[in-house]
């Protein structure tokens, strides 16, 4: 895995994205969202 620095967060996204779609992922499009409460409880959303 090649380390990627740069202060654009949306190339480096972008990089990602065209690399899941280079490798076929089945589903590059699919994304997890994580937080925590105030109580330190973890939530993920798909």
């Amino acid at each position: 895995m090649e380390i990627i620095v740069g202060t654009d967060p949306f190339a480096l996204f972008q990089d990602w994205y065209d690399e899941a779609v280079k490798t076929e992922i089945n589903d590059p499009d699919a994304i997890a969202l994580a937080s925590v409460d105030a109580g330190g409880m973890p939530s993920v959303r798909m």
